[in-house]
């Protein structure tokens, strides 16, 4: 038996997660609310009163009319919003995750993909694109340029803030997007608070139809405890801030090594992870994990880990 449950990759895969977990006293927070619950009874939160209290914790203007609702996972929160907006077509970025796809399946929707704006020319009302920032693992159109090409053509957005920062920095970074659209919003605890562990979700929902109403039995025992301590005192802040701060020096980092490598750089605005040129990089130099390939683009994408730092430091004899 696993005793940490640690889920790895296969080969040539990387999920791209924090490096750092959260501390003892956190969790003891968490153990000591599960232990207190019943376990023989449902349980559930006010899902929309969870995510008012994330947005205040973190400072976070919603902006316009949104309404939250906390769900189980980033995926969750995209097949909640498409079971209330019922669109015709799923749009989601070329390369992207696949997460993606697996919600289409299920919501037995068609998925089309787009690289750029001009893919998007054959977008329409009621179809639903997603719009990811920052993109992974290469980049696409600005999102607001993407908001404002599908106001003029009807299809709905929804904005995938999975892999943006939610330190004060970060927040200031999604608040333009917030004010320029009242396109939905989807926040992972996965990737933002690094808890890749904790599969929770939140959706700052907007625009026209009707808002999503989440199921209040969505979450389990484990997961409600986990965000009651969060949002006890300063607990989510705090990990937000240790997040950011932590994943912006390792991306800092990264982008040192790969400069002694000469590899060659296509996309670095995601704070988890740099995608280079595949053929610029010699694989032994990136070690057994922390990155993943895309062949069709000739790109790897590498974790902005310690790991892959120190791999890479290593084969080009630099300090760590």
């Amino acid at each position: 038996m696993n005793p940490d449950y640690a889920l790895s990759p296969p080969s040539r895969v990387s999920f791209a997660t924090h490096d750092r977990d959260v501390d003892v006293a956190w969790k003891a927070e968490v153990l000591e609310r599960v232990r207190l619950s019943r376990w023989n009874t449902y349980v559930g939160l006010d899902g929309r009163q969870a995510a008012r209290d994330f947005a205040e914790r973190l400072r976070l203007d919603p902006g316009g009319d949104r309404r939250g609702s906390l769900h189980r996972g980033a995926e969750a929160a995209l097949r909640c919003l498409i079971e209330h907006r019922a669109p015709e077509r799923l749009w989601a970025p070329a390369h992207g995750y696949p997460g993606f796809a697996r919600v289409a399946s299920s919501c037995r929707i068609p998925l089309l993909t787009y690289a750029d704006l001009d893919d998007l020319a054959g977008s329409r009302r009621g179809d639903l694109v997603v719009i990811t920032t920052p993109s992974s693992p290469i980049a696409t159109a600005d999102a607001g340029d993407l908001l404002r090409a599908l106001a003029g053509r009807g299809a709905q957005a929804v904005v995938d803030a999975t892999f943006s920062l939610l330190d004060p920095d970060g927040v200031a970074g999604l608040a333009p997007l917030l004010r320029l659209t009242d396109a939905p919003v989807i926040v992972s605890a996965s990737k933002s608070l690094g808890l890749a562990g904790i599969r929770l979700g939140v959706l700052l929902d907007g625009g026209p139809g009707p808002h999503v109403m989440p199921n209040p039995m969505e979450l389990d025992v484990f997961q409600c405890a986990v965000w009651d301590a969060f949002i006890d005192g300063d607990n989510l802040r705090r990990r937000a801030h240790d997040v950011g701060t932590r994943q912006r020096k390792l991306h800092h980092r990264l982008r040192r090594a790969l400069e002694r490598l000469e590899a060659e750089v296509m996309y670095t605005s995601n704070s988890f992870a740099i995608t280079v040129r595949r053929s610029s990089v010699p694989e032994p130099a990136l070690g057994d994990h922390g990155w993943k390939e895309y062949p069709l683009l000739n790109a790897l994408r590498l974790d902005a880990s310690d790991r892959v730092v120190a791999s890479i430091e290593a084969w080009t004899g630099a300090p760590s």
